[in-house]
């Protein structure tokens, strides 16, 4: 089909799809990239793009799909939700909270926008807010251990050593 027709955007992202599946990243993520560049209307394209990088380890290159998602669609929770974590792989914590927030805004019983909320907080060492981020993660999803394990060590390191043991044990018994 690209051989006839070299822009055919569908041919591009299911190119892109069967490379995905059998493990060339690269490949596939240059298959989604050519498949935007040939319909800038091609909304799943941009965001397989950006997921496939975000995966990989290339969260800059995520980021500017994602950004184009933003500027050209009409932007929904994922889309924030995705931009937090590019944000928050790369760092830029100030923005992905800000990201996470939206998220909250729109959706105020999402568990995981509420840990990511705590998961920078504590990567800034500011561990009230993180407690209180992972608490509210944990009153609306209790059976996750992650959010378990990082209230434990938020806990630990304001010197709350009990109910820091408390958490780790609930950690470990959610997930032996």
């Amino acid at each position: 089909i690209l051989s006839a027709d070299p822009f055919c955007h569908y041919a591009w992202y299911n190119l892109g799809q069967a490379q995905a599946h059998t493990g060339l990243y690269e490949e596939a993520i240059q298959s989604f990239e050519y498949a935007f560049l040939a319909n800038e209307q091609f909304e799943a394209a941009y965001l397989d793009c950006a997921e496939l990088c975000l995966e990989t380890g290339k969260p800059q290159r995520a980021l500017q799909c994602y950004l184009e998602v933003l500027e050209r669609f009409e932007p929904h929770n994922d889309l924030y939700f995705q931009l937090g974590c590019c944000y928050e792989t790369l760092g830029l914590y100030e923005h992905a909270i800000r990201f996470f927030c939206e998220v909250i805004c729109n959706e105020p019983y999402d568990d995981e926008a509420q840990f990511r909320i705590g998961r920078c907080y504590a990567a800034r060492k500011m561990w009230r807010k993180a407690i209180r981020h992972f608490n509210e993660a944990l009153e609306l999803e209790e059976q996750r251990e992650e959010y378990h394990l990082a209230l434990a060590e938020a806990l630990e390191c304001t010197g709350q050593t009990k109910q820091a043991a408390a958490h780790f044990n609930l950690a470990l018994d959610l997930a032996p």
